[in-house]
């Protein structure tokens, strides 16, 4: 695969919601691997109908999509899910790197990182062998679906 260059998630939201939009609207036939890409696009965006921005609209494409593409959507989605925070093979700096912001707070400086992992302690492990002595704060988001 050739990556040509970086799409600004945005972008990318904007993309797969208007594909999306032209595919149902339009009634056109596609095939498999595009019904999945699509789907794909809408349990990342949406996670997996669990954000407040999810729309009956989304869960309705979404299931015509599953249907195409022959995909089991709780499995699909919980397999990417698994795939996309897996942090086997990353270094502790390229987790903590991947969403990291530097802030300047009363003349000292501030980190913030968000990481998401689906596997809290492999993560735990990493940052204890890192980070001797350093205080971490985490913030825990639970997403009821």
């Amino acid at each position: 695969m050739n990556i040509m260059h970086k799409v600004d998630k945005v972008k990318l939201q904007f993309i797969n919601l208007s594909c999306s939009r032209i595919y149902v609207e339009s009634n056109i036939e596609i095939d498999k691997d595009i019904a999945g890409l699509m789907l794909s696009g809408i349990l990342s965006d949406t996670l997996k109908f669990t954000s407040p921005t999810t729309t009956e609209y989304d869960k309705y494409v979404a299931h015509k999509l599953s249907v195409i593409a022959s995909i089991n959507i709780d499995e699909y989605a919980n397999n990417m899910f698994k795939a996309g925070t897996n942090l086997e093979g990353k270094t502790f700096e390229d987790i903590i790197d991947g969403d990291l912001k530097i802030f300047e707070v009363e003349n000292k400086r501030l980190a913030i990182a968000q990481v998401i992992t689906l596997n809290s302690e492999e993560f735990l492990n990493k940052t204890k062998e890192k980070m001797p002595g350093y205080v971490l704060v985490f913030i825990v988001l639970y997403l009821v679906g």
